[in-house]
């Protein structure tokens, strides 16, 4: 998110009540509530501008998710971080503890019904990850129907997709406009895998995956890939497998405004959040429109907030990024667990 604010170009008050790290906090608010924020974050870079007569500073900001991706996941001495027989809830509440117990300014934390911990058991070792990753990765092994995500007031959610629409819309009378959208531009029908040993090597691989189906519909459209922690037939046939059934079909999207409350017919347009479920009446296109659509993302306005929704190779391209992240999983299998830390001056 960027923000500008029209100050002096070389006098807007860096260091009094403008500086890095500094957090930023956006609301909404209308006659049905008494204010709702929306996002919480810190500023993250301050560009100072003159453009003519037009001078100002413009600040971005991220938000405090941002800091797992940039967080080592360890106990502050080891960062071969191992965690057996825990269900995917707990295995995430425990990175958010180790987490806060490392850091400074923590922030984010869960709150007591907020990360769901039931389902099946799962083990996993995170060895030099972020935090995020490890996070990413339990989500990935609990299943495609779980999500997690920080909310405005930084608190961590970790659960499963409704069974049933959260959200109910009437195009017509709630939502005021619809765009779906079919793109061919990132359409691959050929996968030309090669897992970078000579021809003489017992394990060598080099095989092209294609649909006929697809290439007779889009053209040809190739995609290649290499290798060398791929060292079977089954593990490549698997990656592609899933690279070709990800990308062989145009990819559908959608966006759509829901209308607020305030003037009349509409919806309370702040109880839409990430991660919630939807489901649009009086529409009918199975290509998109499902019966239980997850929403991705929202962007408010004072009176309508746009909506978007899974697109399709979201959804078709889940085993391919599982299968990409066992892959990974393997990159920091042999290092040790422990390390020194020396500061620097």
């Amino acid at each position: 998110m960027s923000i500008t604010l029209p100050r002096k170009f070389d006098n807007f008050g860096l260091g009094e009540d403008v500086n890095l790290l500094d957090e930023i906090q956006v609301w909404v608010q209308d006659k049905d509530t008494s204010g709702k924020k929306i996002y919480s974050g810190y500023v993250s870079s301050i560009t100072s501008f003159i453009d003519g007569s037009n001078q100002g500073i413009k600040l971005d900001v991220l938000g405090y998710v941002s800091r797992l991706a940039f967080t080592l996941d360890w106990n502050g001495t080891d960062i071969s971080m191992v965690r057996n027989s825990l269900t995917a809830g707990e295995l995430v509440k425990d990175v958010i503890d180790k987490y806060r117990s490392t850091v400074s300014e923590e922030r984010i934390n869960y709150g007591s019904s907020t990360v769901d911990i039931t389902g099946s058991d799962i083990s996993y070792t995170s060895n030099a990850k972020s935090c995020l990753e490890t996070i990413e990765r339990a989500r990935e092994m609990a299943g495609a129907t779980w999500y997690w995500y920080v909310d405005a007031d930084n608190v961590f959610y970790f659960r499963e997709y409704a069974t049933t629409p959260t959200h109910l819309f009437t195009f017509g009378k709630d939502i005021s406009s619809l765009e779906i959208t079919r793109s061919a531009d990132d359409i691959k029908n050929e996968f030309i895998f090669w897992n970078g040993l000579m021809a003489d090597d017992t394990n060598f691989i080099s095989n092209r995956y294609y649909n006929t189906t697809s290439i007779n519909s889009y053209w040809n459209r190739f995609e290649a890939n290499t290798d060398g922690r791929v060292t079977t037939s089954a593990g490549a046939d698997a990656l592609g497998d899933s690279y070709i059934n990800a990308y062989k079909n145009p990819n559908v999207s959608m966006r759509f405004e829901v209308k607020d409350n305030n003037l009349g017919a509409g919806y309370d347009i702040e109880s839409i959040e990430p991660g919630h479920t939807c489901k649009i009446l009086n529409l009918n296109d199975s290509d998109v429109v499902g019966d239980n659509m997850v929403i991705t993302s929202v962007q408010y306005s004072p009176e309508k907030a746009i909506v978007y929704v899974s697109d399709l190779r979201e959804i078709t391209g889940r085993s391919l990024t599982n299968l990409r992240r066992q892959l990974d999983s393997t990159v920091y299998g042999d290092r040790p667990s422990k390390l020194t830390s020396k500061a620097i001056t």
